[in-house]
């Protein structure tokens, strides 16, 4: 009955398992695997186990491109990690972690995507491509760095840059 499931080989009462998904789809913010420790009456381990079951059973394995006709996407990067001042290494080269979100507010979706080798334009390009509908308008910040949105499509626009174009004297 449990083969080919998330509950594959587990020994763990199918009870349980059901008090856990439960507990990580009734709140805004998830559930720890501490709290479903606490609550059900399961090691830690075993929490810890069933929580990631769970949270790869609800991945969405070929999510669909975001935006599409008339939608808007955001787009940013960010860097995170190493943020202490008494750190060791602090003064020879802070080694942050670069991020890059899009985020289609009118469906209240997200993305993230953790960049191992640094933001470069062709990167960037290349999660825009797979990963926002071309129709859609792509909304980035005034950062030149690592977005290119005249590649992406004939629709791109910097909030930024139409501002500056608004100010000058004509």
């Amino acid at each position: 009955m449990t083969v080919g499931t998330v509950f594959e080989r587990s020994k763990v009462p199918l009870t349980k398992w059901w008090m856990a998904a439960h507990m990580l789809n009734q709140g805004k913010n998830g559930c720890s695997a501490h709290e479903i420790h606490r609550n059900i009456g399961v090691t830690y381990k075993t929490a810890w186990f069933m929580v990631h079951r769970l949270r790869e059973a609800m991945a969405d394995l070929a999510p669909a491109p975001m935006g599409g006709e008339g939608g808007q996407i955001q787009a940013d990067e960010t860097y995170y990690g190493n943020t202490s001042k008494r750190g060791r290494g602090w003064r020879k080269g802070m080694k942050k972690n670069a991020v890059v979100a899009l985020v289609d507010s009118d469906k209240g979706t997200a993305r993230a995507f953790h960049m191992e080798l640094g933001v470069g334009a062709n990167v960037v390009r290349e999660i825009l491509v797979t990963n926002a509908s071309r129709k859609s308008t792509l909304v980035t910040d005034e950062s030149p760095k690592p977005f290119r949105p005249r590649k992406h499509g004939p629709e791109a626009q910097n909030p930024a840059v139409k501002r500056r174009k608004a100010r000058r004297p004509a």
